[in-house]
């Protein structure tokens, strides 16, 4: 009879110890709650030491969203220290953990509670630069003095007093996803575009051309100076004027946008014909 109410008492204790255990280390479900885009994630007080859950220790849970333009969450943190200011962060290994973000802040009220629900554009997370990255990210409740949220590190240290994730998150930057197709993408010339530069090179060449065939007409080729009397130079040009205007006149407008500078003996007639524009 002694043996059996042994074997009670034993199984008892197996059975609310491992009860309480249960309560300790998990107070709720964690991760994606079912296919939805929304996720938990609890935050412990730890034995800085071994990393252990505190028994009775504080906490917090947070509720946040997978995806999104922004890390959209919200956190409730309990059994904390009194009109304490905490930050919650996001914290890259490793330390001081440059590159922190400050997700929110709270003073605790006279029963320890704090509340931070903020919309935050985050990026991805973890970060690239985060020792983590492979693994997941980091969120801690801080002292609000022991993080420079301007230079983005922990300027302090008080464990004891923080909350650490039961389980490292992602985050993933839908705003981000979209910029990265951007910048991959490469717009492909089409053939239209093609056959239009090609048409505007064989327009060049002609107008080309037409100058050069102008420009033996109108000097000698051996040397180099106007090939008539000033008579002549105007019955000649009263005979060209038409032709050369319209010649001209597309390499004034290509020399005024500056696209091309004209041949020296395209330049020479040119400087002829600028009484006659």
């Amino acid at each position: 009879m002694i043996a059996k109410k042994g074997w009670i008492v034993i199984v008892l204790t197996l059975v609310i110890s491992s009860t309480f255990v249960t309560c300790v280390t998990a107070k709720g479900p964690h991760g994606q709650a079912g296919k939805s885009n929304i996720a938990h994630l609890y935050l412990y007080e730890k034995d800085p030491i071994s990393w252990n859950i505190t028994e009775n220790g504080s906490w917090g849970k947070m509720k946040y969203e997978l995806s999104g333009e922004e890390f959209d969450f919200v956190f409730n943190g309990h059994n904390l220290t009194p009109f304490e200011n905490y930050s919650l962060i996001y914290y890259p290994d490793p330390w001081p953990g440059e590159g922190v973000i400050c997700l929110g802040a709270d003073m605790a009220c006279e029963e320890g509670n704090v509340h931070i629900a903020e919309k935050v554009d985050t990026g991805s997370l973890p970060l690239r630069s985060d020792d983590n990255y492979e693994n997941g990210s980091k969120i801690w409740l801080v002292l609000s003095s022991d993080v420079d949220c301007d230079l983005q590190k922990m300027i302090g240290w008080t464990p004891e007093s923080y909350l650490f994730e039961y389980e490292l998150i992602a985050f993933t930057d839908t705003d981000e996803q979209i910029v990265e197709r951007e910048d991959d993408y490469e717009p492909k010339e089409s053939e239209d575009d093609d056959g239009d530069e090609k048409d505007a090179a064989e327009e060049d060449k002609d107008d080309s051309d037409e100058a050069s065939r102008s420009e033996e007409k109108l000097f000698d080729s051996s040397e180099g100076k106007v090939d008539a009397s000033e008579s002549g130079q105007k019955n000649k040009f009263g005979r060209n004027t038409g032709k050369l205007r319209e010649v001209f006149s597309r390499l004034f407008n290509r020399m005024g946008q500056g696209k091309e500078e004209l041949p020296p003996g395209i330049q020479r007639i040119y400087n002829l014909l600028l009484p006659l524009r």
